[in-house]
């Protein structure tokens, strides 16, 4: 992850050299109320003077330097859904990602936290799916434990008929 996390960054320097001025930098400013500081993030396509607001370099950026935005991610899934005529929508990740989780080992409370669900049931009956892996490792489970069983039979009876 951090070689990608490298990678990314050097790919997004070569593109702010790249769109020049037309790059989108993101710039961060505090504003107080009565209660709070609030934090907003600014996105600008021209350079700003440091000393006003600080500028900041977000992970998730398209090639010019826009911020990749939930919208971006549903614009996306409308297109596989339409273009290609796969039912998808964004929030499938979510169901994949647990999926996957539990599918490669993961403990169940594990990922209940991670999708921040406070029932197990939620997890497990909305969110993960069966899969044929899952229904292999099931068949491979059960015969590993009846081949252990007949193992076991056979050594004792070869132990008593000796």
């Amino acid at each position: 992850m951090i070689e990608a996390l490298r990678q990314h960054k050097k790919q997004q320097s070569e593109n702010r050299l790249k769109y020049g001025q037309h790059y989108i930098q993101q710039y961060e400013i505090q504003e107080k109320n009565e209660k709070d500081t609030l934090r907003r993030i600014l996105s600008l396509s021209v350079s700003v003077d440091p000393g006003a607001i600080r500028s900041i370099n977000m992970i998730c950026t398209k090639e010019n330097g826009e911020i990749v935005t939930p919208d971006t991610f549903k614009y996306a899934s409308r297109v596989i859904h339409y273009e290609l005529g796969i039912l998808f929508n964004f929030h499938s990740l979510r169901h994949t990602h647990a999926t996957t989780l539990i599918e490669n080992g993961a403990s169940m409370k594990d990922v209940q936290k991670r999708l921040g669900h406070t029932r197990l049931s939620t997890t497990m009956d909305t969110y993960t799916h069966p899969t044929e892996k899952m229904a292999d490792d099931t068949v491979a489970i059960f015969e590993k434990h009846v081949c252990q069983r007949k193992e076991n039979f056979v050594g004792k009876s070869l132990a008593n008929n000796t």
